[in-house]
């Protein structure tokens, strides 16, 4: 829960290593809550690349680190695949490359692991959030998130994938919260988001970050 409804990331999390950062408890450089040593902070950032006003792909952040120069390699970055986990095409739009952002830190790794209880995972993109904390739920009592339903809000296999994985983080121990938050508090992640070089290439098929949720068997046909 938030102090206040002014706070700030910066203001909650420790964002630097130094004498006043509290050592998290896997001795790694994430960032930490200055009041709460199990609660570690990810940004999560998705932007469209347009080249002469066209469309032509999403590109997606994760933070998960300090921002310290030696720990930048830690960051997920990548174009957004072209089709989603269950293999149909998937819109290339700034909420897309968000949610996609998303399922990459929490198909990662099993948070508890690094002695984690909460994850709270940041965002400036409205819908996101919004879908992702209200939306999903009445998604969910329709039963618009089946694979057989004839209601396909965007993205869906994501949505499903982001649900599943949350899930999957509590059942581990690992809660895991969303924080609606300014594009300038988010710009970090955004400008990650944009190192993705024009001419890297994008992936045809959904490329899970880990092996979080995962059968054997999806993630061979993920890869193929």
């Amino acid at each position: 829960m938030l102090p206040h409804d002014n706070a700030t990331p910066r203001e909650l999390f420790a964002h630097s290593l130094g004498n006043n950062r509290p050592q998290h408890p896997s001795h790694t450089a994430r960032m930490v809550r200055y009041d709460n040593f199990d609660e570690i902070l990810f940004y999560a950032s998705g932007q469209v690349v347009s080249k002469q006003g066209k469309h032509v792909r999403s590109v997606c952040a994760a933070v998960l680190k300090t921002e310290e120069p030696s720990e930048t390699s830690y960051n997920l970055a990548f174009p957004v695949e072209k089709k989603g986990p269950d293999g149909e095409s998937q819109p290339r739009t700034a909420l897309t490359a968000a949610l996609r952002a998303v399922v990459a830190a929490l198909e990662l790794k099993i948070w508890r692991s690094e002695g984690c209880k909460q994850v709270t995972i940041a965002t400036d993109n409205v819908t996101l959030f919004h879908g992702i904390t209200k939306s999903m739920v009445k998604w969910m009592a329709l039963g618009w998130l089946g694979e057989t339903s004839s209601h396909k809000p965007p993205s869906r296999e994501l949505w499903r994938r982001a649900i599943n994985l949350i899930n999957e983080q509590a059942y581990h121990g690992c809660e895991v919260k969303f924080w609606l938050i300014t594009a300038e508090q988010n710009q970090h992640a955004a400008e990650v988001a944009l190192t993705v070089a024009p001419g890297d290439p994008v992936s045809q098929n959904y490329q899970p970050c880990g092996n979080v949720g995962f059968t054997f068997k999806a993630a061979l046909e993920a890869d193929e």
